[in-house]
């Protein structure tokens, strides 16, 4: 039998969340995987749009519709948040929150 310390076990997404994303929306798996690693305490993260490329190996276009899987999925809720230059506005950063399976469970 494997046994994992806390610290470990927490780096890692409970078993029902990766069935959830395996079942419906496998593509977002590596998204959630490294945003599970990267959370706070809170589960929150900010993720800025010229970091995208680097730290997820993904295009933005790919990153962003990983995230909209994922929320759908209730897994998670973001907020896009834009620069504005002239009439063009641009995505700048994204805030994350990851939802603990005890909210996932209460909206259920």
């Amino acid at each position: 039998m494997i046994t994992f310390n806390d610290e470990e076990e927490d780096m890692r997404p409970p078993l029902p969340f990766l069935e959830q994303i395996a079942k419906n929306c496998p593509i977002a798996m590596d998204v959630y995987l490294q945003l599970w690693q990267m959370k706070s305490p809170e589960n929150k993260m900010v993720v800025y749009k010229d970091d995208i490329g680097r730290e997820f190996k993904t295009s933005v276009k790919h990153f962003n519709s990983s995230l909209q899987k994922l929320a759908r999925e209730g897994l998670l809720h973001k907020q896009d948040i834009y620069t504005i230059s002239g009439e063009q506005k641009y995505l700048c950063k994204v805030m994350i929150a990851l939802v603990s399976w005890e909210e996932l469970q209460k909206a259920s």
